[in-house]
């Protein structure tokens, strides 16, 4: 809610975006659950094994800062293997 500058409908229409992608990526099971690495297969792993997106920790509000490094990046993986 405070990301959305509390606009209580777009914090919704935010939180609805975001769980129609993890059932596009992930399928319906993945609604109800965290996702973690062994819900990646060989591809997603091997992408994320490049380095160009990395996990630099927490701030202060508890959020996951996520970084990504363009030039690590190889043309080989999906757009799929990328967002998974």
């Amino acid at each position: 809610l405070r990301g959305n500058r509390y606009d209580a409908r777009e914090a919704a229409d935010q939180m609805i975006k975001f769980f129609e992608l993890k059932h596009q990526l992930f399928g319906k099971g993945s609604l109800v659950k965290d996702i973690t690495i062994n819900d990646l297969d060989e591809d997603d792993i091997a992408c994320l094994k490049t380095g160009w997106v990395q996990f630099a920790g927490k701030d202060r509000s508890g959020r996951q800062i996520v970084l990504n490094l363009p030039g690590l990046r190889d043309d080989k993986f999906t757009l799929q293997n990328e967002l998974r």
